[in-house]
C-alpha cells in the first residue's frame, strides 16, 4: 500500500530536481520515527530518493480506513508567487480537500488540525479528484470527479476559499485533466480531456 498512483499523472520535479508526490492509502509511521508514508505528500531527495520532508493529513487514519487516497491527484507545483510563502504545492484527493503547502516546509503530521500547512479547504470537490490540474495567470484549474470545471485564484500564498470562475458541464468518473494554451499572459483557452470508463 501507500503506492503513487495519481490517477495517472506522474511526479513532479522543481527547479532542484526535488521530486515531489502524494501516496495512497498505506501505514504512516513517520511521525513516530518510522519510514512509512501513507496518505502523504512527499519530497524526495534527487540522489537518494529518499525522503526529505512530507506533510500528511490529520485524518490519515480515517482516510486510510475509507479508501480515501490522497494519492488519487497529481501535485502541480505553482511558479513562484510574490510573499512569504513564494514556493507552493497544490493537491487533492478522494476526499475531495484541497491542499496547499509551502515546498520549502511541507509540515510533517499534526494531530487535531492541518493548521501546521498553508492551506486545507473541505469540501472542495465533493467527489473526490482523479485528475491533474493547471496553472495560468494567477489562476488554477481543476475539473474533479462529477463536478464542473473551476478556477481559484492564487494570492500571497493561499487559494481563494471558494471558486472564482466556474463552467457548466459535469465530467463523469474520473474526471478531465485541464491544460491551457494563451499567448503569454492573453487569450488563454482552457482545454479539458476527459476519458469516461468503459467507453471508447
Amino acid at each position: 500500500q501507500g503506492s503513487l498512483w495519481a490517477g495517472g499523472a506522474g511526479p513532479s520535479v522543481d527547479e532542484n530536481q526535488n521530486i515531489y508526490a502524494s501516496t495512497g492509502n498505506g501505514t504512516f509511521t513517520a511521525a513516530t520515527g518510522g519510514s512509512d508514508y501513507g496518505s502523504s505528500v512527499v519530497k524526495l531527495d534527487p540522489g537518494s530518493l529518499r525522503v526529505s520532508d512530507f506533510f500528511t493529513p490529520f485524518n490519515y487514519a480515517d482516510l486510510t480506513s475509507s479508501d480515501l487516497d490522497l494519492g488519487s491527484s497529481a501535485c502541480l507545483l505553482l511558479p513562484e508567487q510574490v510573499g512569504n510563502h513564494p514556493r507552493l504545492l497544490v493537491t487533492a484527493g478522494k476526499e475531495g480537500r484541497l491542499y496547499v503547502v509551502d515546498r520549502d516546509n511541507l509540515g510533517g503530521y499534526q494531530a487535531g488540525g492541518d493548521t501546521q500547512i498553508l492551506e486545507s479547504i473541505a469540501g472542495a470537490f465533493p467527489k473526490g479528484l482523479y485528475t491533474g490540474s493547471a496553472y495560468w495567470n494567477g489562476l488554477v484549474y481543476f475539473f474533479a470527479n462529477g463536478d464542473v470545471l473551476k478556477a481559484y485564484a492564487v494570492s500571497g500564498g493561499t487559494l481563494s476559499a471558494t471558486p472564482v470562475a466556474r463552467g457548466d458541464a459535469e465530467a463523469a468518473f474520473p474526471g478531465a485533466t485541464p491544460s491551457v494554451s494563451a499567448n503569454g499572459t492573453s487569450e488563454g483557452i482552457v482545454w479539458t480531456v476527459e476519458g469516461r470508463r468503459g467507453e471508447a
